[in-house]
């Protein structure tokens, strides 16, 4: 890997110095006046043909798009589309689907798919397509239970047909949630997709994408290829001073060093993540109190993470008994565990896990309140310990129910009924919130960065 980095930091140093010398009528989409609104940061001319992009985080391929820690999320949102999707201040615009209509009032909503919506290996995307990648979530009766889908079908060659549980007077929103992006599985890696950018060679450090779509190839300035690079604190300093045309952290320390230096700009990116401890209904012991004692949570904010983070609240659009009235969950008593689980790649989420089994059964603030979270059935004397598990284990565990509890990131802002990956019975308490920096060279394209609704950034979408 330090090898590879080092390959990496001399072809960016060069890079640098060489620098220096019959349906129901289409209801028409609500676009943006100003699209720059959502720009993170003035726009500073085109990308470069091949554009460079450093995280402190790595990304992991998941079968699930929208899952995963910030980084999957982001460069999730370069190689998958949902049907459609909200700017930064809530227009919507096309993604798969180029026009919508109701012809009941909102009990159903008809979508036509863009011409051009393919998969990477170039066959076009049928609705069949859709309802199929949907059904990853069916539950009973209810197709995606946490959005209120009832089913979906298709109703001609490039039409959909998406029915609720309850009205929509206007284009369902919940449509634009990363979790019902349209993906095909793969035998391995990432999930094949429909977005602009494909994978072409991974690393064990590093992602690099092109631009495959030749209805679209090199439009509007935008890059043919893209490099992921993930690093370590130290790495990520040295990809700063290689000249990396962006790099995306939620690492205190390096958003200090790249403030420190001359030649970056930085732009700071809405609060986007809450960490939240969930405790399922199982065992002798009965869930703990959603109150948590005054300043225990600005204390993890300040103290337990190496991020920037601050006291998490509930939020508005978190329906949290809608997590729990759907079907799917299924604790188990018998097999409850003395484990604090977290997803093994999201290290803010370690951080929590430790902290909190570290406060249980202290005399610290927040210890007694953590002890009765945690306490074992017919043990009180007994105590968790905190234990990662990959994202495919951890979502498995979470269906049990059988761990004590579990502390993981949901988003801020949510569009869909219920904001946890999947139903769960118990208590939940958002501890806090996390956000990040976009650390961006002069010259490198920043305008062409946009924000969607949920502060995930992305590049400029021509289609």
């Amino acid at each position: 890997m330090r090898a590879r980095l080092d390959l990496i930091l001399h072809i960016l140093l060069g890079a640098s110095l060489a620098a220096c010398h019959g349906r129901p009528a289409p209801v028409a989409t609500a676009v943006p006046t100003s699209p720059d609104r959502c720009a993170v940061l003035p726009d500073s001319g085109s990308l470069p043909k091949h554009f460079v992009v450093a995280f402190t985080d790595s990304a992991t391929p998941d079968p699930l798009p929208g899952s995963g820690n910030r980084t999957t999320q982001i460069v999730s949102r370069f190689l998958y589309d949902p049907l459609i999707r909200l700017t930064c201040d809530d227009a919507v615009v096309p993604a798969l689907a180029e026009s919508w209509a109701t012809e009941d009032g909102g009990r159903s909503w008809t979508f036509t798919l863009r011409t051009s919506a393919r998969f990477w290996d170039g066959y076009g995307v049928r609705p069949a397509d859709i309802v199929a990648a949907w059904t990853r979530y069916q539950s009973g009766d209810l197709l995606v239970p946490w959005a209120g889908i009832r089913f979906a079908r298709e109703v001609g060659e490039r039409s959909l047909a998406v029915y609720s549980d309850s009205l929509w007077t206007t284009v369902p929103p919940v449509l634009a949630d990363p979790r019902l992006a349209v993906t095909r599985p793969t035998r391995s890696g990432w999930p094949m997709g429909t977005g602009p950018y494909r994978p072409i060679v991974e690393e064990e450090d590093s992602l690099e994408l092109e631009w495959w779509n030749p209805a679209i190839r090199g439009r509007q300035g935008l890059p043919g290829s893209v490099l992921f690079l993930w690093a370590n604190r130290t790495g990520a300093r040295d990809l700063l001073d290689a000249g990396v045309d962006m790099m995306i952290t939620d690492d205190a320390s390096v958003q200090q060093y790249a403030e420190a230096r001359s030649g970056y700009t930085v732009a700071t990116l809405p609060w986007d993540r809450t960490y939240v401890l969930f405790v399922p209904s199982s065992g002798n012991a009965g869930p703990p109190s959603q109150t948590p004692p005054a300043g225990f949570l600005g204390g993890l904010a300040r103290e337990a993470v190496s991020v920037e983070a601050r006291a998490a609240e509930p939020k508005n659009g978190w329906q949290l008994e809608a997590c729990t009235s759907v079907p799917g969950f299924q604790a188990d008593p018998s097999r409850q565990l003395r484990r604090v689980v977290y997803p093994s790649d999201d290290q803010t989420a370690r951080e929590l896990a430790q902290r909190l089994v570290t406060f249980a059964g202290t005399p610290v603030q927040g210890g007694e309140w953590l002890s009765d979270a945690f306490r074992a059935a017919g043990n009180a004397r007994t105590f968790p310990f905190a234990a990662g598990l990959d994202r495919a284990a951890w979502r498995r565990a979470l269906a049990r129910g059988d761990e004590t509890a579990y502390v993981f990131a949901v988003p801020s802002r949510s569009v869909a009924r219920c904001v946890l990956p999947q139903p769960a019975v118990g208590a939940w308490v958002p501890l806090i919130e996390t956000r990040a920096r976009l650390i961006a060279r002069p010259g490198a394209g920043g305008g062409a960065m946009y924000l969607d609704w949920n502060g995930t950034p992305h590049l400029r979408d021509p289609r």
